[in-house]
């Protein structure tokens, strides 16, 4: 109820209280354990939460339900959250190594209560499938990239949007003019250097390593939801263009604001190569000397 309240608040440009009812709902839900999933919780037995479960014993299909409810109210609460943190300065209030969930599973397999196991976020393809080689229960279905909708590509683009504009927050365009960009590592001190000193190509450098993700994103997204005039048609007739919309609109967001500031980079390593080079060309009256 306090997320439908926050969302209600944002659109109706509420801007003052929404942030006040999200954090609250963050809170709440924490308090709750709804980041916590018991299979993917590391220490299940620290930290318990002490709210009582009252209800009475549920069949498999309702239980699992009802687990998957809390999981989608923990992703709301993450959604708008991250929402909030396109800016300078803000923070997450919920930050991705502290959620111990899986990412929400098929709409059909939420429908009819199918017990499916699905990635977490930030969860790479070697260690899901250690996760799957651990857990060989032949009553649990996984449900790889390929069968994950257009709302859990939306969550990961969001939590890549998060980083790119945290990022990009901290260049300005005097700084990068002030600031000599290096082509390698050798003599940067701290890794806290490292996002303004390296030149944008090298593999070391804060815009190649989201560049990277970004182009991994968009390659790993299923046929029926990369963009194309065929696709969007195809979403609209079956109502399923909200996600599919939110999805690339993000990864929009993701390549300007990510291509504003390396273009920045480069062309500030360009214009000091420029210099660099009149400098060391020689002139008519030192030809002949």
């Amino acid at each position: 109820m306090i997320v439908r309240l926050g969302l209600h608040e944002k659109r109706n440009g509420q801007g003052v209280r929404y942030p006040i009812t999200i954090g609250t709902a963050v809170v709440v839900a924490k308090h709750l354990g709804y980041h916590l999933q018991p299979d993917l919780d590391e220490n299940p037995d620290v930290n318990k939460s002490k709210v009582k479960d009252q209800c009475e014993p549920l069949q498999p299909d309702e239980k699992f339900i009802r687990e998957e409810t809390k999981r989608r109210i923990m992703w709301s609460c993450f959604i708008l959250d991250s929402y909030l943190a396109l800016g300078k300065g803000r923070a997450r209030n919920i930050q991705v190594d502290n959620l111990r969930i899986q990412l929400p599973c098929s709409q059909k397999a939420f429908d009819y209560g199918d017990n499916v196991k699905t990635r977490m976020l930030r969860e790479d393809t070697k260690a899901f499938a250690n996760r799957q080689d651990r857990n060989r229960n032949h009553s649990v279905r996984w449900e790889d990239d390929t069968s994950q909708e257009a709302l859990v590509w939306f969550i990961k683009a969001l939590d890549l949007c998060g980083d790119v504009v945290q990022w990009g927050c901290t260049i300005s365009r005097r700084y990068v003019q002030k600031q000599p960009l290096l082509e390698d590592s050798s003599s940067i001190e701290s890794d806290n250097d490292r996002n303004e000193k390296l030149t944008p190509w090298h593999p070391q450098s804060t815009f190649y390593k989201l560049d990277t993700r970004l182009q991994s994103l968009k390659e790993s997204l299923p046929q029926n939801l990369k963009i194309s005039h065929t696709h969007t048609l195809v979403h609209i007739s079956n109502r399923t263009s909200t996600s599919y919309t939110l999805l690339h609109a993000v990864i929009s967001l993701c390549s300007i604001g990510l291509h504003r500031v390396g273009d920045l980079i480069f062309t500030s390593v360009c214009l000091t190569e420029i210099d660099e080079y009149k400098t060391g060309i020689p002139t008519i009256s030192t030809m002949g000397d």
